[in-house]
């Protein structure tokens, strides 16, 4: 369940920072 959603969040926030880089 944590490390879940550890996961989740990591993945969310390097979307993002891509998104907002490109």
């Amino acid at each position: 369940p944590n490390g879940s959603e550890g996961y989740l969040l990591v993945h969310t926030n390097g979307g993002l920072n891509q998104m907002r880089a490109g």
